[in-house]
């Protein structure tokens, strides 16, 4: 229980910080990262095998965040993106191996959430400190 409490304080805080200071690429990146994490829930079926209804919003938030990639100027996606793919591919790798433990497999997923917020929260820092810096050079 401490660990989804831990969790959606660090999404939510990460989330409502790239809303306030991010630019477009970074809200709509957060926006789709806390629809993904809070459709996760009813999605799953908590089978043995590998969970589809998280694959496809795994899958719908990689497909986001390659158009935010492709779109925009920043270089957060790219990392965002390959860590988010590494969390795809656990799907992958649970197809092909269904022993993996479920918890093995459940905790794996939320592992590479982590640095996709940290990138989130990294990038909305650097817009926000560049924001600042061109401000003060404007004066």
């Amino acid at each position: 229980m401490f660990f989804v409490v831990f969790y959606n304080l660090i999404l939510n805080g990460v989330i409502l910080y790239a809303l306030v200071y991010g630019g477009r690429p970074e809200r709509v990146g957060a926006v789709a990262m806390w629809s993904a994490t809070y459709l996760s829930v009813p999605t799953s079926s908590f089978s043995s095998g590998p969970e589809l209804g998280i694959l496809f919003v795994d899958l719908a938030l990689l497909a986001v965040l390659l158009v935010i990639l492709v779109r925009s100027d920043r270089y957060w996606p790219i990392w965002a993106t390959g860590f988010h793919l590494i969390a795809v591919l656990t799907h992958l790798a649970k197809a092909i191996d269904p022993k993996i433990l479920p918890v093995a497999y459940a905790n794996y997923l939320v592992l590479w959430s982590y640095p996709v917020l940290a990138t989130l929260a990294i990038a909305t820092r650097g817009l926000q400190m560049y924001r600042q810096e061109t401000d003060s050079l404007n004066c």
